[in-house]
């Protein structure tokens, strides 16, 4: 029984994701997208790089046709195509590595 509930909570702590906000002058330095349609998957590249590891350094913006994920893709791409300096980034970092865009403010 002890056993069980300790593996339980190792099971559900190692899905959680990590929030991670990073501030500073940062220039989103790639911009690019892939896939369509519910899997379409937008994602970015931070110069200087971002505080935290995120797997190939790479944030993603996951489900990139719904709203709020169409919302992050345009700043990301307006602060992309017209060079602006990105002023604060939050991110989650899931259990696989990979970051998730939250917040971008410019």
């Amino acid at each position: 029984m002890k056993k069980s509930s300790i593996f339980a909570s190792l099971l559900i702590t190692s899905s959680l994701a990590i929030a991670v906000t990073d501030s500073g002058e940062r220039q989103i330095s790639s911009f690019g997208m892939q896939g369509g349609g519910a899997s379409a998957l937008s994602y970015i590249t931070v110069a200087p790089i971002q505080s935290a590891n995120c797997l190939y350094g790479v944030i993603y913006i996951h489900n990139a046709t719904e709203n709020g994920s169409k919302m992050l893709t345009a700043a990301a791409l307006t602060a992309y195509a017209s060079s602006k300096s990105v002023k604060r980034i939050d991110y989650d970092i899931k259990s696989d590595g990979t970051c998730s865009l939250t917040l971008i403010n410019f």
